[in-house]
């Protein structure tokens, strides 16, 4: 018989909270199917940056939550420096701007 992951806590000697995680980033990156549905670079040329880190970070942690994960080791926060490198290629940055990729990870975690 499995136990709820919360019987297997409360029986541990030890009781500080257990860290679920995974990285939920968006694009390519989602072990979960769900949000975050758009990748970093796709948040960044969108027409409201802001707001849709915001939406890809509420989308992430909602997604997160619903099954039982309490950290999220997302977003990556590199600064790509040349179209087509491996941040780039694979859309996880925001921006070649690091005070946008700044900016947008910052809305995308608080809005976790």
């Amino acid at each position: 018989m499995v136990r709820p992951l919360r019987d297997t806590a409360a029986q541990s000697p030890d009781h500080r909270p257990l860290l679920l995680m995974t990285d939920q980033e968006g694009g390519q990156v989602r072990r979960l199917p769900g949000e975050p549905v758009l990748s970093a670079k796709q948040i960044g040329q969108s027409a409201d940056p802001p707001a849709q880190a915001r939406a890809a970070g509420t989308g992430a942690g909602d997604n997160l939550a619903g099954v039982g994960m309490n950290v999220n080791l997302a977003p990556v926060l590199d600064v790509y420096r040349r179209t087509g490198d491996l941040m780039d290629q694979f859309g996880r940055s925001y921006s070649m701007n690091a005070g946008l990729v700044g900016t947008l990870g910052g809305n995308f975690v608080s809005a976790q």
